[in-house]
């Protein structure tokens, strides 16, 4: 499995914008990437690094996208998603301007 991309992570947040996605789908998405970075990080018994730790980050803040208030209502409206979006294209701004 490749490297998780902060732009994979922006494109599955548009998509649930644009309803081709659920939350529950991106949210089960992120868990199963941040699982699969542990997992590499543990078997090859070395730490992330910088940049991944900042993927793993935002994998964080979208595996939390489908939690609800009530069970009808969600506690992370559009607007949370355009901001992480927003957010997410900064680190990857500042990731590409090390390189």
């Amino acid at each position: 499995m490749e490297n998780v991309q902060i732009s994979e992570i922006i494109t599955k947040l548009e998509m649930v914008l644009e309803n081709q996605l659920t939350r529950e789908e991106v949210s089960d998405w992120a868990y199963e990437q941040m699982t699969a970075m542990e997992w590499r990080e543990e078997k090859e018994n070395r730490a992330l690094t910088k940049d991944q730790l900042a993927v793993f980050h935002c994998l964080t803040t979208v595996y939390g996208m489908d939690l609800k208030n009530s069970p009808t209502e969600y506690f992370h409206v559009d607007d949370d998603f355009r901001d992480w979006i927003k957010a997410f294209q900064e680190v990857e701004k500042r990731l590409k301007a090390k390189k």
